[in-house]
């Protein structure tokens, strides 16, 4: 029987309509992956089943396209050390950058809604904290969530961006080789489903960036980023109730938003042990 946690009948109808799962066929088909994981001796992979089912949501219980996330998503990891290696123990710098709430999850809107994540890019000092320290704690709070919140993994995730914060300091971290590395990364290395990207305060003068990055994204991952000119706008897609105050919105400040979930990511520390140690033998 598999180690799996129960789901709510919400999530059972979109994992089943969307993601196509059958529970009478789900044990064999975790079988059927672990099987294939264990004869690939090049892949570093303990995976728990509830890991393995979260995938096979993820792409639509198609075996092959389960493969291809495990193979590519444990490749970028191998190939991208600054991101994904020396995860634990969690470090003092980590937890400064937990602190600074540049990243956090915001209350589900509903049983069966797309987790949405606020991310607040520009909050750190870029001299103090280069680019690929706050992308890697960013991945590190993405992979818990995919790995503990079912919503996330079934229904997918959306994100509000907001660029206000963003300076030239920053911008001038974002070669083009981190956008080259961030976009394959995102899209071909992560087994998200995405919601949407949301971007608000954008500044004309990141438009060059943008631009550059989107380059880089098939016309799926395209068609679901979103530029608002307003907060209103912005309310068309992500209720008011999930919002932080300070966008107008009823779910309380943002800062007792970040110590709820850094309070999470620390007592999970565990995790991150097991997480640095998946990759491939290339």
């Amino acid at each position: 029987m598999l180690d799996i946690r129960p789901i709510s009948p919400e999530l059972a109808a979109i994992a089943q309509n969307e993601c196509f799962e059958v529970p009478e066929r789900m044990e064999e088909d975790v079988k059927t992956l672990r099987y294939w994981i264990e004869k690939s001796p090049y892949i570093r992979a303990n995976l728990t089943d509830q890991g393995l089912v979260s995938i096979l949501r993820a792409s639509k219980y198609s075996l092959e396209k389960a493969k291809k996330k495990i193979d590519v998503g444990l490749t970028v990891r191998t190939l991208m050390p600054e991101m994904f290696t020396n995860l634990y123990p969690i470090t003092d710098q980590m937890k400064e950058i937990l602190d600074l709430g540049i990243q956090c999850p915001l209350p589900l809107a509903g049983p069966d809604a797309p987790r949405v994540l606020l991310n607040r890019d520009g909050l750190n000092d870029p001299q103090k904290h280069n680019i690929y320290d706050i992308m890697k704690v960013n991945a590190m709070c993405g992979d818990l969530l995919f790995s503990t919140c079912d919503n996330f993994a079934i229904s997918g995730f959306a994100a509000v961006i907001d660029q206000q914060f963003l300076t030239f300091e920053h911008i001038k971290q974002m070669n083009p080789t981190f956008i080259k590395k961030m976009a394959y990364a995102f899209q071909e290395g992560s087994p998200y489903r995405i919601k949407g990207l949301h971007f608000i305060n954008f500044s004309p003068w990141i438009v060059k960036i943008f631009n550059f990055f989107k380059m880089f994204l098939n016309e799926k991952t395209k068609s679901r980023i979103y530029v608002h000119e307003s907060l209103e706008e912005l309310y068309k897609y992500v209720p008011r109730k999930i919002l932080p105050s300070e966008y107008g919105g009823e779910a309380g400040p943002v800062d007792v938003l970040v110590k709820e979930f850094n309070k999470f990511v620390l007592e999970n520390e565990e995790f991150f042990k097991a997480q640095q140690m998946l990759g491939t033998d290339e």
